[in-house]
């Protein structure tokens, strides 16, 4: 029975997505995209990372006598690694990028204007010209910013994200000039 059933089953075909996590030490990263990765996974036990490679299938697709097999695969690079992240955006293709940044002293406390500043100059216009080459460009199709741990602002969920974008509002501005490229 099994040697007549496999031939009428679909090929399984994988197609990988590369997203690449980048971010100053202690913004959450791998909280973030291991919590999404493995919805069960105890975050108490996390320590910094130099690189993770996590893997999650989003979707299963039937085309024709193919089953698809969409698969995202992110690169959680360590925030004092950034330049070894900036290396694999010009070796490897890259299909999305996600910057985190966050708004909080290191404890994750309170707002921290100083911390703030400290990201937005990791991530100044003359640096972002690095994360955005032609590999990059060629390849990548979308680019998140997730402002983390907002959690300490008060207000409604519209004020709390009226108040985050401001702190980041020049990030974000700097982001925008590559939308039309991507």
């Amino acid at each position: 029975w099994c040697k007549q059933e496999l031939p009428t089953r679909p090929k399984l075909v994988r197609r990988s997505y590369k997203i690449l996590t980048l971010g100053v030490s202690g913004t959450g990263k791998t909280a973030l995209t291991l919590k999404w990765a493995n919805p069960l996974v105890d975050l108490g036990t996390l320590r910094g990372t130099k690189v993770e490679r996590y893997e999650r299938t989003v979707s299963h697709v039937q085309d024709g006598d193919e089953l698809v097999e969409h698969v995202f695969e992110v690169r959680d690079w360590g925030g004092e690694h950034i330049v070894d992240a900036q290396q694999e955006l010009i070796v490897d293709e890259v299909h999305g990028l996600l910057i985190v940044v966050d708004l909080t002293t290191r404890d994750g406390t309170s707002v921290e204007p100083a911390r703030i500043q400290e990201q937005l100059r990791e991530f100044q216009p003359e640096s972002l010209k690095f994360f955005f080459g032609p590999k990059t460009m060629a390849a990548c199709q979308a680019v998140v910013l997730f402002i983390n741990k907002s959690d300490v602002l008060s207000g409604t969920p519209v004020e709390i994200e009226r108040e985050a974008r401001r702190h980041y509002q020049r990030l974000i501005d700097d982001l925008q000039r590559y939308k039309s490229q991507l």
